[in-house]
């Protein structure tokens, strides 16, 4: 991931793929690309039915 992050700008959708998705399901989280102000991206997303205590989720792409 972090040798693409150099092609992710602002406002890019980003996809997250999960193994343990029921066949036929090919995305299990969606996110928008943000950069920090040191030029880190970040995934700002909201939280999943099983986290549903925060709202806004950001979280660093390469991590």
């Amino acid at each position: 991931m972090a040798a693409l992050e150099k092609n992710i700008q602002d406002g890019d959708i980003i996809c997250i793929i999960s193994k343990d998705v029921p066949p036929g399901v090919s995305t299990s989280h969606v996110g928008l690309a943000i950069h920090d102000s040191n030029g880190v991206v970040h995934s700002r997303h909201a939280s999943s039915p099983r986290n549903f205590s925060k709202v806004v989720i950001d979280d660093e792409i390469t991590r």
